[in-house]
């Protein structure tokens, strides 16, 4: 899905840029093991994690300080079933990794990679109430997280204002069979109003 922007604007020293070339697919792949693989364990599989992250539709927003690239987040649009029994689903903006380097933590870089996906996300949603859009309604920012990850837990219900979905096997299954399970699946719904945009031509 194209969403339109190509350049983001300078916020303070850190420079948000979509790419989704070869050399930053491999360089978030490496990024993305550094950071979790050991929450992963035997399951870590990198084939399948560079197939996910060039997948259709699949966008990467870089994050740049002074030229060195310091994270990145990656998202897409994607249907989720309700819990509800009429057969609906959501249209949702999934977020499937939020990674920065070690290096550059602290200084609000995973908050302004978050920024761009939620300004994106309610774009889309209003874009898609006009007559002429061709998108699909987004109601909702959605992502995974695991469980043992405390810290990206706090970070996305805390700051980000994210709630553990519906969906997430803790609400839906009883507690012996949902400890299987090494994940929580979070939500943020969308409230839409007007858009600031953080792009620039």
């Amino acid at each position: 899905m194209d969403t339109g922007f190509s350049r983001l604007r300078t916020e303070s020293l850190v420079r948000l840029v979509a790419d989704t070339s070869d050399g930053a697919r491999s360089w978030a792949l490496d990024l993305v093991e550094k950071n979790v693989r050991a929450y992963y364990g035997s399951e870590w599989r990198p084939r399948k994690k560079a197939r996910e992250l060039a997948m259709d539709g699949m966008q990467l927003v870089v994050a740049l300080v002074d030229q060195h690239r310091a994270g990145f987040v990656s998202f897409r649009m994607e249907t989720e079933p309700t819990m509800r029994d009429d057969g609906s689903e959501d249209i949702v903006l999934y977020c499937y990794e939020l990674q920065v380097d070690e290096q550059y933590r602290g200084r609000g870089i995973g908050q302004q990679l978050m920024g761009v996906l939620e300004r994106t996300a309610r774009s889309i949603a209003e874009s898609a109430q006009t007559s002429v859009s061709t998108l699909p309604p987004c109601n909702m920012i959605m992502l995974t997280s695991f469980k043992a990850n405390e810290g990206a837990v706090r970070f996305y219900k805390d700051k980000l204002g994210f709630e553990e979905d519906e969906r997430s096997p803790d609400k839906v299954l009883p507690p012996k069979r949902a400890a299987k399970y090494n994940y929580v699946i979070l939500s943020k719904k969308l409230e839409l109003g007007s858009v600031s945009s953080q792009l620039s031509s």
